[in-house]
């Protein structure tokens, strides 16, 4: 087994892209691969390109299995030659169904009008909450809520988690 941690190439943004579809879980709520290669595209890789002035990968045996990128105060951003033409990413995004679309440009527009500065995510133990213990959210507040369920009680744990943008 080779472990190896280096800079990132164009060569990753793919592997970089199923990680973080993985991460998210997409495929258990979009059952199109377009359309999750679209939003993780426009919605992570593009910006994270645009703003990031480092970025490392970790391959195991030359296959990425993790990924990390991050901005330093007062250097310039550095990866943005990765990007590729990203039509057919916007494409799919504007082919969305009608409900899919509305909550989609509900959503960026709604940030862009208010100038948001932070946003609030709430999750919970059914879900995957460490990707943003991870990632620079913080924990606010969490609450156990008991389910009485015919098979018996099942605990779940609530977050409220924020990121300033």
């Amino acid at each position: 087994m080779n472990l190896d941690i280096r800079d990132i190439r164009k060569k990753d943004i793919e592997p970089i892209k199923a990680i973080i579809a993985d991460t998210w879980n997409a495929k258990d709520f979009i059952e199109d691969e377009g359309v999750i290669n679209a939003a993780v595209t426009m919605m992570f890789i593009s910006p994270i390109l645009n703003k990031s002035t480092f970025g490392r990968v970790a391959t195991l045996d030359g296959e990425v299995i993790g990924v990390i990128f991050g901005s330093r105060v007062g250097e310039t951003t550095s990866y943005r030659m990765l990007q590729e033409d990203y039509t057919s990413e916007l494409l799919q995004l504007l082919n969305l169904n009608d409900i899919e679309r509305k909550v989609f440009v509900e959503l960026i527009s709604y940030l862009r009008d208010t100038k948001a500065t932070k946003i609030y995510v709430y999750t919970d133990t059914m879900s995957n909450y460490g990707f943003y213990d991870h990632n620079g959210f913080v924990r606010l507040d969490e609450a156990v809520t008991v389910f009485n369920l015919p098979i018996g009680k099942l605990e779940n744990t609530n977050f409220i988690y924020e990121y300033k943008l």
